[in-house]
């Protein structure tokens, strides 16, 4: 696959000039609907061509989650549970009452009852989201 070609239909067919494009598995030459071709006359490829695409989708969405979720949660860190719906900081004991998967109240006390911790994490997490968007650019 060529640099820039990111579909896996691409591992199908070779580029050629003015936008046009050849099969690789019956040299049919066409400027357009790759995917279309790939269906009709060659359905065990196309079959293989989607399974390869739906895999690589998948696995992409699953790293775009953990990422994510790596930046946002750093709270849990600080968290233990003490009830329904009930959180203690584990830092000074304090309880309040949070829904399960938002902690947003966490994070809030923390920013006003623990400022060097909240300024850390905050550092920390800036530093992580620099680095993969710098990452995702180049």
């Amino acid at each position: 696959m060529e640099t820039g070609k990111r579909s896996p239909v691409w591992n199908y067919f070779e580029e050629l000039r003015y936008k046009s494009v050849r099969c690789k598995l019956c040299g049919t030459v066409m400027k357009k609907n790759m995917i279309r071709h790939l269906r009709i006359k060659h359905p065990s490829s196309f079959d293989e061509m989607e399974a390869t695409r739906k895999a690589t989708t998948f696995a992409g969405v699953i790293k775009e989650q953990n990422k994510q979720s790596e930046r946002r949660c750093w709270t849990k860190k600080y968290c233990r549970r003490a009830g329904d719906m009930m959180f203690a900081c584990v830092i000074c004991g304090v309880v309040l009452r949070m829904p399960d998967g938002l902690f947003s109240n966490m994070k809030r006390h923390i920013k006003s009852k623990h400022p060097d911790v909240y300024k850390s994490e905050s550092e920390i997490a800036k530093k992580t989201l620099l680095e993969s968007l710098t990452k995702e650019c180049y």
